[in-house]
């Protein structure tokens, strides 16, 4: 995935590009997480964030393979709803 790449280097604008673009091609709960990840830690957008975190949640996930980001972004969105 180019926005990955793209995000592991630190080439923010350009990973949210390339995923932007990716949701253009298909609309995957795996550009999803990526975006909801990318906002969260990297930009600090937590609105954007939960937004994307949403979008993964509501997309056709499978319980077994995506069972980790499933509960990671389940936690996450929970933590950002309660910051204490």
């Amino acid at each position: 995935m180019l926005g990955l790449i793209y995000q592991e280097t630190d080439k923010l604008v350009q990973a949210t590009s390339a995923y932007k673009r990716g949701l253009e091609f298909k609309e995957t709960p795996a550009i999803y997480y990526r975006l909801g990840i990318l906002h969260d830690t990297k930009y600090k957008q937590l609105k954007q964030a939960e937004k994307y975190y949403k979008l993964y949640l509501a997309s056709k996930l499978n319980a077994e393979t995506d069972k980790d980001e499933i509960a990671y972004v389940k936690a996450r969105m929970k933590q950002l709803k309660n910051p204490d």
